[in-house]
């Protein structure tokens, strides 16, 4: 079997999440005669890179281009949708209507959804319907008693002779939707106070991504009452800074986001064989032996040198391990589901069949690659770009209303009495358009009054909903084999009732 995961972008490969759930799964299912390669969205430009593979994994793609590969494969290849993060089940936070449409979307071509959690897995259901829900817990990397074992007794030893406690923070410290990261860090603040055990000097290291060292953020850790070093992340500082730290912290806050979470950083800092300082939501519940939940318990053990994590544990640590992030039982478990899942009998909705339709905030990237799969791409009254659509929604000064221009191409998909009725308009961008006639069925009386093109922003969002309502209609009436998929990434509150 050959398999693809369809990633955002090439830097996204870097990112510690990849190394953990896809390169460990790679490695092992090789063996297997399984091959795994990982893939950018940009490289997928044509129909024919969607043949090469028998099953796609699309992995944090949240915009368009995820739908119409998806739709593309739809009832020829399995297509996978693995679900990390929360972004869904806030229903009241409009600057994620657009990701709780993408799910909605996207689950109609899923053959199978892969999570890193149970609790991530119950999202996904919400969602799903009949399609297979999965968990796939982030394995871990071979550990084995000896070396763990070696680790804490050199730490404890270091310990003793130094009396530094070295400790450490690492991980992304910020999202562009949610304060997690650092400010999670920072939240514990009044409890941190207690890591600085008498007789002992605290060494601290935060070890994060360069993105989140912002001026704001640089000024909120200020508020941490000790000292420390931050360093920007990379694997290699990670592996050595965790082989060399004796307590790693690891805060989780309660926001849905956070609480669906993957277990894989305190499965990285214990097999490391650091003491974990848990504070907050539980997340790490299945770990509660071997990590610490309070300052007070840590300080307590410090002063007697008896930590949860000792060679006299490790092995009841690994039993725990493989049953929570065992490579051999995770990538056994994903094979034997997916080879059940079987292909959609039906494909009516294939990529030649899709309409995109470009709100106020698309990519040109989305424009592009509707088009080499065949469909039609449509620029809405609110898309700001000047690209060669297939259809465009123009204001019409004279008639005080919107008309639906085609090119002649497209005119061509149209009926014999449809082109007969449609008026040529001249030419955008090296194409001819035609005004198709009007639906009468279609009331439209919400955008008849003047000056729409002078109107304000915010007056022209009022009429978002209806305007994208009316267009739907339109689109499904002169185009009714098509499916219509909307493109749109704005974070406003103006838009979506979902």
């Amino acid at each position: 079997m050959r398999m693809c995961v369809i990633v955002p972008t090439t830097a996204y490969l870097k990112q510690a999440g990849v190394r953990i759930r896809y390169q460990r799964l790679a490695e092992y299912l090789y063996d297997k005669g399984v091959v795994i390669e990982l893939k950018p969205i940009e490289e997928f430009t044509s129909r024919a890179e969607l043949t090469n593979y028998d099953a796609y994994i699309i992995s944090k793609c949240y915009d368009a281009r995820a739908h119409l590969i998806a739709q593309a494969l739809h009832g020829h290849k399995k297509v996978i949708v693995d679900l990390f993060d929360d972004y869904f089940t806030q229903s009241q936070d409009s600057r994620l209507a657009r990701l709780r449409l993408w799910l909605k979307q996207i689950s109609l071509y899923t053959d199978m959804f892969l999570c890193s959690t149970e609790g991530m897995a119950e999202v996904a259901k919400i969602y799903a319907g009949k399609t297979t829900v999965h968990v796939l817990n982030d394995p871990a990397s071979e550990i084995d008693k000896e070396s763990i074992t070696h680790l804490l007794n050199a730490k404890l030893s270091v310990l003793n002779h130094t009396r530094v406690i070295k400790a450490c923070w690492f991980g992304m410290g910020d999202n562009p939707n949610f304060e997690v990261g650092l400010q999670d860090l920072v939240a514990q603040g009044n409890q941190l106070n207690q890591l600085a055990v008498d007789g002992y000097q605290l060494d601290f290291t935060i070890l994060t991504n360069q993105r989140a060292l912002t001026e704001a953020n640089l000024a909120l850790l200020r508020l941490l009452p000790f000292e420390f070093t931050i360093e920007e992340w990379s694997e290699t500082k990670e592996k050595e800074l965790l082989k060399q730290s004796l307590l790693c912290l690891l805060p989780v806050n309660a926001q849905n986001f956070s609480i669906v979470k993957s277990l894989n950083r305190v499965v990285t800092a214990l097999s490391h064989g650091c003491q974990v300082l848990s504070l907050g939501f539980p997340l790490y519940q299945p770990f509660n032996d071997y990590i610490y939940r309070t300052p007070h318990e840590w300080s307590a053990d410090v002063y007697n040198a008896d930590f949860n994590m000792s060679a006299d544990t490790v092995e009841g640590l690994i039993n725990v391990l493989n049953q929570f992030a065992s490579i051999e039982q995770e990538a056994e478990s994903f094979i034997e589901q997916l080879n059940k899942v079987t292909l959609a009998e039906n494909n009516k909705m294939n990529s030649q069949s899709t309409i995109l339709v470009h709100g106020m905030d698309s990519s040109p990237a989305n424009h592009k690659l509707v088009q080499k799969l065949g469909g039609l791409s449509v620029a809405s009254p609110f898309c700001r770009h000047k690209l060669n659509f297939d259809i465009r929604f123009e204001w019409s000064e004279e008639k005080q209303q919107f008309e639906c221009h085609v090119c002649e191409k497209t005119l061509l998909k149209l009926s014999d009495s449809v082109r007969s009725r449609a008026v040529k308009v001249g030419k955008k961008i090296h194409r001819v358009y035609y005004a198709l006639p009007p639906l009468t069925r279609i009331e439209h009386s919400f955008i008849h009054f003047s000056g729409w093109t002078d109107s304000t922003k915010l007056v022209q969002l009022s009429c978002y909903n209806q305007i994208m309502h009316w267009l739907n209609c339109y689109l499904t009436d002169y185009f009714p084999e098509m499916n219509v998929i909307l493109s749109e990434q704005s974070k406003s509150a103006f838009w979506i009732k979902n």
